[in-house]
């Protein structure tokens, strides 16, 4: 695919995606999720890719959904059958995506979050932002919506019910300093520093056992529905299958000769 609203590097072992409508704050589109879909393809179909990164150009990481009337006057559909085929084929289809990758991701907010665009920087592994960076929901007091794109997921289980509610009801922004201190995201740095910071975590991920990142993800999402004894079962019936694979002889093998462990695959 011709990328035109997005493009993909690869660094080494780590692929970056870039979303690139900066004049348009990187608003969402079908044309640029669909791109974002295929480019996730391409990374996964990359054997020696072991971590990526999302990002953006310009003052904004994303800014939400494009608003367009025009989209919602399809003859063919109304506009619930329209937002429900989108959602599904193309939105919601990319966060599910990253819930399920095969690596570890980075997010680098670089700007303003806003709308949809909060579940994207949410979406991610680890999320970093640049300083100047904020979140901003305006889904209740602009347009009379819900959160979308996981938000409502995200957000309470990272900050709680009460800081989510009033931050999606009075649509204020949450500073990236405020968000490093709630939980929201793992830290905030200077803008400058902000893709250095993320290649540095990016190079530190790629040298992690393969598939650890998928285990780690399900392990705390089930964290989230089970009791404690639940859970106490859950960590037993991982732990024994992945004590059987070569990266857990490789880090026993590494404690032993006292040396970083090289994991392969």
């Amino acid at each position: 695919m011709n990328y035109q609203n997005i493009k993909l590097e690869y660094h080494e072992q780590i692929a970056i995606l870039t979303f690139n409508r900066p004049l348009l704050m990187n608003s969402l589109t079908v044309e640029m999720a669909q791109e974002v879909l295929d480019a996730f393809e391409q990374i996964r179909q990359n054997a020696e890719i072991h971590a990526f990164i999302i990002t953006a150009q310009g003052k904004a990481f994303c800014s939400g959904a494009e608003i367009n009337p025009s989209s919602f006057q399809n003859k063919n559909q109304t506009p619930a059958e329209y937002l429900n085929y989108h959602m599904q084929h193309h939105f919601n289809a990319w966060i599910e995506q990253l819930e399920n990758f095969p690596i570890p991701v980075v997010v680098a907010m670089n700007g303003i979050a806003a709308g949809a665009g909060v579940g994207i920087a949410l979406a991610g592994d680890i999320t970093i932002a640049a300083d100047e960076a904020y979140f901003i929901l305006t889904f209740a007091p602009k347009l009379g919506l819900v959160p979308d794109m996981g938000t409502s997921w995200f957000l309470p289980h990272l900050i709680g019910t009460a800081r989510s509610k009033a931050i999606t009801l009075l649509g204020e922004k949450v500073s990236a300093q405020q968000a490093e201190q709630w939980g929201l995201i793992w830290k905030s740095v200077p803008k400058l520093e902000l893709l250095d910071e993320a290649l540095n975590i990016a190079k530190k991920l790629a040298k992690l056992p393969p598939k650890i990142a998928q285990h780690v993800r399900k392990t705390y999402a089930y964290a989230n529905e089970n009791n404690l004894l639940e859970q106490l079962n859950f960590e037993k019936d991982l732990q024994c299958q992945l004590i059987q694979t070569p990266a857990f002889f490789e880090g026993v093998i590494a404690f032993a000769e006292r040396r970083e462990p090289i994991f392969k695959g």
